[in-house]
């Protein structure tokens, strides 16, 4: 489903990726607040999954991402079978091949952009493959929520390969050298709801962390690393 005509971006452009679920007021608000907070909101493009089991109408919440009378936001809206957390990076990895701009931001229904013109801050960093390193309420590293440039996925060919999605992205992007620290603040809202709920209850979390540093995922992560390097050298 598409809520807005598709736009060709500039290699300005910033391609949110979100998954959300049955957090719709919390979705709108936090959009609006990430493009209340660009200075360029034009080129955003907001990139959204659910699961196809999800009775929220997201058609609707939609139509709050922007104040009354402004121009739709820019973006798609993406359905498919649910995944669960600890295949959340599959989300991930979908929104990244959708994306139009030249950088992706790891974003959740919780978070509240702080800085005020934050794309701007990202024009200013350099680099063919870059990951920029945010700060949050939990500190700058581990980077909550890191911004990558698209070229990131392309070279790799994903994103993530676990529910760990930040911290991946922050291990392969620092293993190559290609971090850099932005004033760029992003607030995380720690709403607890079922899924969390879930996750906690049965241990997912700590499954997770178990398997992301599991020798098969630190040889991917090597290899990813790998990847980005000889990327760079043919760039």
């Amino acid at each position: 489903m598409n809520p807005t005509d598709g736009m060709t971006f500039s290699t300005s452009g910033i391609s949110v990726l979100c998954p959300t679920r049955g957090r719709p007021g919390l979705l709108a608000a936090a959009v609006r607040m990430l493009l209340h907070h660009a200075a360029r909101p034009e080129r955003v493009e907001i990139l959204v999954m659910v699961d196809n089991d999800d009775p929220v109408d997201y058609e609707k919440v939609w139509l709050n991402f922007a104040p009354r009378g402004a121009p739709r936001v820019t973006g798609k809206l993406f359905t498919g079978p649910r995944k669960g957390y600890e295949k959340l990076c599959e989300y991930y990895n979908f929104l990244a091949k959708e994306a139009s701009g030249r950088w992706c931001m790891l974003f959740n229904d919780d978070i509240f952009m702080a800085t005020q013109n934050w794309d701007l801050i990202l024009d200013g960093v350099p680099g063919k493959v870059a990951v920029a390193m945010t700060e949050s309420n939990h500190g700058r590293s581990p980077c909550t929520f890191p911004i990558f440039t698209k070229s990131f996925a392309d070279a790799i060919g994903h994103v993530s390969m676990s529910a760990h999605n930040d911290t991946w992205i922050e291990e392969v992007g620092k293993a190559a050298g290609i971090t850099v620290d932005v004033p760029i603040l992003m607030l995380h809202a720690l709403i607890e709801d079922k899924t969390a709920h879930e996750g906690k209850a049965e241990g997912r979390i700590e499954k997770t962390s178990a398997a992301h540093y599991a020798p098969e995922m630190q040889r991917q992560r090597a290899a990813d690393v790998a990847k980005i390097k000889a990327y760079l050298r043919g760039a």
